[in-house]
């Protein structure tokens, strides 16, 4: 059995600290900048953390970034790492649903931010999963960047015209 926990008290950011830097050494290719630790979560706002666990073991975290856009509160999934081990069995998935679960009580606009790469080579895997349309994110407003293009993904267009139906993108 998984389950998923806002990351809460000063154990779990050191236990979410340490998976996210496994994430940022696989994402940066053993060239992070800089690795994260329980000061850094404490600056940055408008974040939240969760981790992913079977039974007490951790297995993964996400990153979830609140905001606004389009003139509507937002809550996007911006990371979401799983350890090797636990990979290919539908985790990801279900840290997607959390966030999207606690975007809907929160009365947001729910989005999964991806890479183009990501996106050109899991297309389908996001369609089916109900994701429909898509918005090229040209710049992030809390000052951090992805090495590579990225687009918000929604379920729907929400009436807003600035979406793309996701198969016209990437």
């Amino acid at each position: 059995m998984y389950n998923i926990g806002v990351v809460a008290d000063r154990k779990e950011k050191r236990m979410f600290c340490r998976l996210l830097n496994k994430f940022r050494n696989e994402y940066f290719k053993g060239e992070s900048p800089f690795d994260v630790d329980t000061r850094y979560l404490d600056m940055v706002q408008g974040v939240v953390r969760s981790i992913l666990y079977k039974h007490h073991t951790p297995l993964g975290v996400i990153e979830s970034c609140c905001g606004v856009a389009f003139g509507k509160k937002t809550l996007g999934v911006g990371t979401v790492y799983i350890k090797p081990a636990y990979r290919n069995q539908g985790l990801a998935i279900q840290a997607y649903n959390f966030v999207e679960k606690m975007a809907n009580d929160m009365d947001c606009l729910f989005n999964l931010q991806i890479e183009e790469s990501s996106l050109k080579s899991n297309k389908q895997k996001f369609i089916d999963m109900g994701y429909t349309h898509a918005y090229h994110i040209a710049e992030f407003d809390n000052g951090m960047d992805y090495k590579e293009k990225t687009f918000a993904l929604f379920k729907g267009n929400h009436g807003i015209n600035e979406l793309q139906p996701i198969m016209e993108v990437a």
